[in-house]
């Protein structure tokens, strides 16, 4: 269904390199289960910048924790409304959802 964010598939991977890493440093704001999401971890990037990764198979932060760019945060999965594993990765700007391709940084990778 029409949802704000991007999928990111990874089901052509091993739960090894499955992992999820913190797109800049920031604050935890929240982990937990949504029915929707699965599990979910929110970071707060100062400045109004909010992103948010759904469909965790597995969280490695907690809510307050300070994580920098880069670190893992979580394995990619196929929790909540899902129809395989994959990453839902979600930019706010101010509380208003924006294209999250636009702050991927390709040159990372593989």
């Amino acid at each position: 269904t029409f949802h704000q964010g991007v999928d990111i598939g990874v089901g052509n991977l091993s739960r090894a390199d499955r992992t999820v890493v913190a797109a800049l440093a920031g604050t935890v704001t929240g982990v937990g289960y949504d029915y929707s999401a699965g599990n979910f971890v929110i970071l707060d990037h100062g400045n109004g910048l909010v992103t948010k990764y759904f469909h965790a198979y597995k969280t490695y932060v907690k809510k307050g924790q300070v994580v920098e760019r880069g670190e893992a945060i979580m394995e990619a999965g196929t929790t909540g409304y899902s129809s395989g594993p994959h990453l839902h990765f979600g930019v706010y700007v101010n509380g208003v959802s924006v294209d999250p391709l636009l702050y991927i940084d390709y040159s990372d990778w593989k």
